[in-house]
């Protein structure tokens, strides 16, 4: 019995679910989760307490972050469409990220420098969503797509429930800067997941 199965001319498809798969693709998801809902959710309390940005700059970067991020899935969807490499596409994007990130925390700004940087950071983060889909379906047997997401989904509700547990102990530490930190971290451990998953397709393959 043939381990994969041809899905069109070039995408080739596992013919059963691995358990490893869903494994590092929920963990892939919770990274994701958590990645993005320090920032989203924690990042204004993170840059008043932890980099002493006042509160109208604060509000204004995360406006900008949410507010990029939409038009970088709109624009994530015409790149995934024409590329053929969606992990190492979402690797970049977010890579690049997790820079941003950095210059945020080390380096001083200008308020309205912190703004296009978190602006710059949340289209990165939000260009990956269609890829991140495409990585899933890759991932998938034919057939079993909405299975597939429906398991490895559940990442997202993990990340969401331990987030703000971390997040907030943070907080009440005296440590908000960490919260910047962590997203970094987050950020990074989910493009190791993104080559891991990658060497697991060929693998299957």
């Amino acid at each position: 019995m043939p381990l994969v199965q041809q899905h069109s001319h070039a995408e080739v498809r596992p013919h059963a679910i691995h358990f490893s798969t869903i494994a590092i693709l929920t963990l892939f998801f919770t990274l994701l989760s958590l990645s993005t809902g320090a920032i989203e959710k924690f990042s204004v309390s993170s840059l008043i307490d932890g980099l002493h940005i006042d509160l109208n700059t604060a509000n204004y970067a995360l406006t900008a972050f949410m507010f990029l991020g939409a038009f970088g899935v709109l624009a994530g969807g015409v790149i995934a469409d024409r590329v053929q490499h969606h992990s190492a596409f979402a690797a970049t994007a977010f890579g690049s990220a997790a820079l941003v990130l950095i210059m945020i925390i080390c380096m001083p700004m200008s308020a309205l420098a912190l703004v296009a940087s978190f602006a710059c950071a949340g289209f990165l983060m939000g260009v990956i969503a269609p890829s991140r889909d495409m990585l899933v379906r890759k991932a998938s047997p034919v057939g079993a797509e909405g299975r597939t997401f429906g398991i490895v989904s559940t990442g997202f509700n993990l990340g969401g429930v331990v987030g703000p547990l971390i997040f907030g102990f943070l907080l009440d530490k005296k440590l908000a800067i960490g919260i910047l930190w962590l997203a970094v971290a987050f950020v990074l451990l989910t493009v190791l997941i993104i080559f891991i998953q990658e060497l697991m397709n060929r693998k299957i393959r």
